[in-house]
């Protein structure tokens, strides 16, 4: 019989930490419940270090998913495939989580983390009408950076107060290849491993994105969303999620759809009370 190994992306890590998304300072206390192929249900105590380690020895082969919560914390939730004894290169996996009460109503918060390599990731937001934020321009109007991160795996955190008739596109730079005289496939936005968390402010489970896999051609953008708010404060997503080799354009205004992109309705709360805070 032939077996095909799984991706990088999809293996798991054998420890995790845990940091907050808005400091990235490090969380303990966390309670991991692990979902295991078969259904199978393990619950840990609440942890006094900061990280945890899995055990695969015991799990059956197959879609394994993590629940993470700790009290002030978001829950959030991992997924990856178990096959044997195979994880992935970096030995530990670090998770970032969004505090309780930090969103106004009306805010939602963009998370970017990613692995070791490349080293420098940058966030960036930019609005249909051109107001743009990243590393070094970090406050424009509505649209904050709070964390920019240059030594690899993130966060790298956006706080966003959308407004109704504007579109906000995400989207992340390269920086490293960017600034490399020649490519290394190790850098390559591809094998990155990143992942987009994005927080709509209701404190139901983040919608997470993840890297393409395709094309390895050290492409220098990754294309992840468009948040469009219509003028009556109802919220769509336009979901691109593709690695581009040029940066991408001011998104345009709601009520217009980029061709073969995905629309998602947000089930957002985030306009019903202005200066109410939520989790």
């Amino acid at each position: 019989a032939c077996m095909f190994a799984p991706p990088e992306r999809v293996r798991p890590t054998r420890r995790i930490e845990f940091f907050d998304a808005l400091n990235n300072e490090r969380i303990h206390g966390m309670t991991t419940t692990v979902i295991d192929a078969s259904g199978k249900k393990t619950k840990s105590e609440p942890q006094s270090q900061s990280q945890i380690e899995l055990d695969f020895d015991h799990m059956p082969d197959g879609i394994t998913q993590v629940e993470i919560e700790s009290e002030g914390y978001e829950k959030s939730y991992m997924r990856f495939l178990k096959f044997g004894t195979m994880t992935r290169a970096e030995p530990i996996d670090s998770v970032f989580f969004n505090r309780r009460g930090t969103l106004l109503a009306g805010q939602m918060r963009v998370v970017l983390s990613w692995s070791d390599r490349p080293a420098d990731l940058d966030l960036h937001c930019v609005s249909s009408k051109g107001g743009h934020v990243y590393w070094s321009h970090k406050v424009h109007g509505e649209m904050q950076i709070d964390i920019d991160v240059t030594k690899g795996q993130g966060p790298e955190t956006l706080t966003l107060e959308p407004k109704p008739g504007m579109s906000y596109r995400v989207f992340v730079h390269n920086y490293t290849a960017s600034k490399a005289e020649e490519a290394v496939v190790e850098d390559d936005l591809a094998f990155s491993v990143a992942h987009v968390m994005l927080f709509d402010g209701t404190g139901g489970p983040a919608h997470k994105f993840e890297v393409p896999s395709n094309p390895v051609e050290n492409r220098l953008y990754w294309d992840v969303f468009t948040i469009m708010v219509n003028k009556d404060k109802s919220v769509q997503l336009e979901v691109a999620n593709s690695l581009l080799t040029m940066r991408p354009d001011k998104p345009l205004a709601p009520g217009k759809v980029m061709k073969k992109a995905q629309l998602v309705t947000l089930a957002t709360a985030a306009f019903a009370s202005e200066g109410q805070k939520r989790s």
